[in-house]
């Protein structure tokens, strides 16, 4: 399922403006205050993402060669999409330095990010989703072969926040999470 399933909830593929830049921007995300360059999930991303994304209903800002996507709802940073292998900034945890890599297994985030709130093992992919702030930020891990770390992505209200969805990965947990 992976990314992709967050547009069940939002407007369909082809209703999303997309805008690529081959323009190289520095970029800092730290997973842990779930920021962008220092723009927080949810607030308008002027610093990053171009005029035309920001003042579209549904938008994304893809880095071309840089491995991220950053998507906008309503003119906010609604999302970011990493591909590990290509991603070319840095990552920090609340203001520590982090390094992920494509070698990176489950346990590995495990032993970075603790539990999950839920994990989901279909068709040979494992997807990790940590929630925080009772639902209204996501994090998810995607091991796409089951083994090695391939996309990370942040979001507000994410995939497991639509009950449909939760029902969708079977998850049994009580929602919000504590």
């Amino acid at each position: 399922m992976g990314f992709f399933t967050f547009f069940n909830r939002r407007p369909a593929p082809d209703e999303v403006f997309v805008k690529k830049s081959t323009e190289p921007i520095d970029l800092e995300i730290d997973l842990g205050w779930f920021r962008l360059n220092g723009v927080s999930l949810g607030e308008v991303p002027t610093s990053i993402v171009s005029e035309e994304v920001i003042n579209s209903a549904s938008g994304v800002f893809e880095l071309v060669g840089q491995g991220i996507e950053i998507g906008t709802e309503h003119g906010v940073f609604d999302h970011a999409f990493i591909t590990v292998a290509d991603f070319t900034g840095t990552l920090s945890l609340k203001d520590s330095p982090l390094t992920l890599s494509p070698h990176m297994t489950e346990r590995d985030i495990l032993a970075i990010f603790g539990e999950p709130y839920w994990t989901d093992r279909t068709e040979g992919e494992t997807l990790l989703f940590y929630e925080y702030l009772l639902g209204q930020v996501e994090l998810q891990f995607e091991f796409p072969d089951a083994q090695g770390l391939t996309f990370v992505t942040f979001m507000r209200n994410g995939v497991l926040s639509v009950a449909e969805q939760r029902a969708a990965y079977g998850v049994t947990k009580p929602w919000p999470p504590a």
